[in-house]
């Protein structure tokens, strides 16, 4: 998927009330886990200081690649 929104938070977990792990920018490829992935939140791979993280962004702001 990519990044849609200006700046975008990557979660915790799939809440907007979960802790922040880092915030990526527009444009940003993220890879997308279908199967963990909620009704409002993609479960996505991205990297972060150097190291693949797994966390939660809204769906609203990434757009899938067929």
């Amino acid at each position: 998927g990519v990044i849609t929104a200006n700046r975008l938070n990557i979660r915790k977990e799939a809440s907007k009330e979960a802790e922040v792990l880092t915030v990526v920018s527009k444009g940003t490829g993220v890879g997308v886990n279908l199967t963990k992935s909620t009704d409002k939140f993609y479960c996505v791979n991205v990297i972060f200081n150097g190291e693949m993280t797994t966390g939660y962004a809204m769906k609203e702001f990434i757009t899938i690649n067929e």
